[in-house]
């Protein structure tokens, strides 16, 4: 599982380095990213339904969690 702690980043580069990200992660498996950019959560749903990714989310505190199972299309 790869990991990516972007806490500190904010729109709109958030959504530009989770793309980064997200594209080194293997087809099938499962990435996880945490967060507190409040919009966030409807750049990841978006992300995901487009590659139709599942995506879980938690949240504990002001950190959001997100777990991207990346299967191939």
């Amino acid at each position: 599982m790869m990991h990516l702690d972007a806490k500190a980043i904010s729109c709109p580069d958030y959504s530009l380095v989770v793309r980064g990200f997200l594209s080194t992660v293997p087809d099938n498996e499962r990435a996880h990213i945490v967060t507190r950019e409040p919009r966030a959560l409807k750049r990841m749903e978006h992300i995901c339904s487009v590659y139709e990714w599942q995506l879980d989310v938690s949240q504990k505190n002001d950190d959001i969690h997100f777990m991207v199972t990346k299967k191939k299309v």
